[in-house]
């Protein structure tokens, strides 16, 4: 069974794989996805370099952050699309591996809800999605096709201190509500 680690440290991650973060965790987090740098949020959350890099290390390691890179679509000269896929077979597994196996699609995910697929492609100009969309259509249990292209995109910090802090303060008032309801 693995050891909480030092307070410094801030991780812990139990056998059960159960990733409990501390609040500087969490903001770094937020503030990593924002966009600053490890030495940026060690000035923001006044530590040292070295343990920021360390904790960011070990968020990349315990899978609560991935690491990632992404193209420079205008500068390639590409355009961004988003193909949705809708099913009448509910054969999902099929649908996403022959997606997968198409030139330019980059990744496709299933999804509850909307459309039962959405594929993310890259594409330079208009007959390429219409060879993609026409392409789909064809594949078997697929119902309808929607594509949509991105013009361009904002991010924001999932505030993420506030999200599973609120999660830690539930659980937290539900124990002591239930410690005292037994008394």
């Amino acid at each position: 069974m693995s050891e909480p680690i030092d307070p410094q440290e801030g991780i812990n991650v139990n056998t059960q794989s159960e990733l409990r973060l501390d609040e500087v965790d969490l903001k770094l987090i937020d503030l990593l996805l924002s966009g600053h740098t490890t030495r940026q949020s060690a000035q923001i959350l006044e530590r040292p370099l070295s343990t920021i890099q360390r904790r960011a290390r070990l968020l990349i390691q315990n899978g609560a952050l991935k690491p990632t890179f992404e193209l420079g679509y205008s500068r390639l000269r590409v355009k961004k699309g988003f193909l949705h896929v809708y099913l009448d077979d509910g054969n999902v597994s099929d649908a996403v591996d022959k997606l997968l196996a198409r030139d330019g699609i980059y990744s496709v995910g299933a999804h509850i809800g909307n459309s039962d697929i959405v594929g993310f492609f890259v594409f330079q100009d208009s007959r390429e999605v219409l060879d993609l969309i026409a392409w789909t259509k064809q594949m078997n249990g697929v119902e309808r096709v929607v594509w949509s292209e991105e013009v361009y995109a904002m991010s924001t910090s999932p505030k993420l201190t506030k999200i599973l802090g609120k999660n830690k303060r539930e659980k937290t008032s539900k124990r002591v509500t239930t410690t005292t309801t037994k008394k």
